[in-house]
């Protein structure tokens, strides 16, 4: 993600959260490489001040009523989460709107044919 937003003309800054120590010193040797316009927190994001994010995208963290917990309180009032998802995308939607609210867009994956990516706005607890 850091790669593609140094490409943009935009000035956008990547905000990466791992917790695991040795992929974050990983990612800040990817970082400092590449001369990223990124920051890494070797933290657990419950753990970090909420980001006020545009985008926020998570891969095998949690299912995703937990997921949406987690992204909601770093989420801009207009922001959106973009979460990968494979054969269980659709009872996970289905648990997570029995504890929240959202707008949803799926798109197929081009990588994986069982995978899809979920698009959500609009975070609210139902």
């Amino acid at each position: 993600m850091a790669i593609m937003a140094q490409q943009s003309t935009a000035d956008r800054r990547v905000v990466l959260v791992e917790s695991d120590s040795r992929k974050a010193t990983f990612l800040r040797t990817a970082i400092r490489r590449f001369e990223l316009n990124a920051v890494v927190h070797a933290t657990r994001v419950a753990d970090i001040p909420p980001q006020n994010a545009d985008v926020i995208s998570a891969r095998a963290l949690a299912a995703l009523p937990t997921l949406i917990g987690f992204a909601q309180p770093h989420l801009a009032a207009s922001g959106i989460g973009l979460f990968p998802k494979g054969r269980q995308a659709a009872s996970e939607i289905e648990a997570a709107r029995r504890e929240w609210r959202f707008d949803l867009t799926a798109i197929p994956s081009r990588t994986d044919p069982d995978g899809t990516i979920l698009c959500l706005k609009g975070l609210a607890r139902a």
